[in-house]
């Protein structure tokens, strides 16, 4: 992202009006054996900007000013690890 945007950041997709449940077994997400789940007010309450991006309106990338920084707030988030059943290699 940095090369081609000057940005640093994390793709995210949002569970807007869906269960974890049902995203989990649709593309891109089954590709993922786990998935790390935030809510977005505590990643606002650690400084982390939220910007839409890309076509699909679920996709969204974690914009981190200072990459070293946004890493560490990220990591000191309150999150959830849940280990996904639907995931296909």
């Amino acid at each position: 992202m940095f090369a081609v945007y000057g940005l640093h950041g994390v793709s995210v997709f949002a569970l807007r009006d869906a269960p974890l449940d049902e995203r989990a077994q649709q593309p891109p997400l089954v590709r993922f054996a786990e998935l790390t789940i935030f809510r977005v007010g505590v990643l606002r309450g650690a400084v982390l900007r939220l910007e839409p991006t890309g076509r699909n309106p679920l996709h969204f990338t974690v914009v981190m000013d200072r990459l070293r920084e946004g890493v560490d707030a990220l990591c000191a988030c309150e999150h959830a690890v849940w280990g996904n059943p639907y995931y296909e290699a």
